[in-house]
């Protein structure tokens, strides 16, 4: 990515390195955008004479996927293997970690290879990992973003159970259900309930799950989706979970 007619190459660290830029949303209401982000680390590298850099864009991938396993993240990685890359840049640590083992672990593999580590906004301050300081304050603030994390997981966790615990329905209405947004709660539906009892019974003459299938089909007796039959795995699945009811 051009930046003016610069080298592309940075002296700020002693060294001649190159840049990459590193950007990642999990959801279209992420605080920052992708461009927001983009725009902000151009500015870092312009005020620091960088003339290119490698960017690598993560759209809609969670930050609960460790780095390497994410596809921009895999390439980033390999690229720094390689020795294409020397710094990475990023807005801020939750978008390249969400694990504080994770973050070292990885921090300190690039440190093999003489890679340095740049966030542009760590706790309102830039921090850099080509000090020992800067190393060590990576490494609390990754573990209290870590707890965080945990916390409000366990949080949503706790209010989930709760909602269950009252009666109200979590996912997806179940085949002979729908979903009744102003009781919070599952309705039996009459033509699903119908299909169920007619499963029910060709079961108990005997016949098999592809069988009953087939038999649906001739008797033009849909599923959930108008217009389309359901499989054998399908009525499986039906009848197994009206057993257990």
């Amino acid at each position: 990515v051009p930046l003016g007619d610069k080298t592309g190459f940075d002296h700020c660290f002693g060294v001649c390195i190159m840049f990459a830029m590193y950007l990642r949303r999990s959801t279209c209401k992420q605080e920052l955008t992708l461009s927001q982000q983009e725009e902000r680390i151009y500015k870092y590298l312009a005020s620091r004479g960088v003339g290119e850099c490698i960017v690598y864009r993560e759209d809609s991938v969670s930050g609960k996927v460790p780095l390497s396993r994410r596809p921009e993240g895999r390439r980033l990685v390999d690229d720094i293997y390689s020795g294409k890359i020397q710094c990475v840049v990023s807005c801020k640590l939750d978008r390249l970690f969400r694990s504080t083992v994770d973050c070292l672990s990885t921090i300190q593999e690039w440190s093999k290879y003489d890679v340095k580590l740049s966030i542009l906004d760590c706790a309102g301050a830039e921090l850099r990992t080509d000090t020992p300081f800067g190393h060590f304050t990576l490494s609390i603030i990754s573990a209290m973003a870590t707890l965080e994390g945990r916390l409000i997981s366990a949080r949503t966790s706790d209010a989930m159970r709760e909602l269950q615990r009252k009666g109200v329905w979590l996912g997806k209405a179940p085949f002979g259900f729908r979903y009744n947004k102003k009781k919070r709660a599952l309705v039996p539906d009459r033509r699903e309930q119908k299909v169920i009892s007619m499963i029910k019974e060709l079961r108990s003459s005997g016949m098999t799950f592809r069988e009953i299938s087939l038999t649906l089909k001739k008797r033009k007796v849909y599923g959930r989706t108008k217009g389309k039959f359901m499989s054998y795995s399908q009525v499986c699945k039906i009848y197994r979970r009206t057993r257990r009811v």
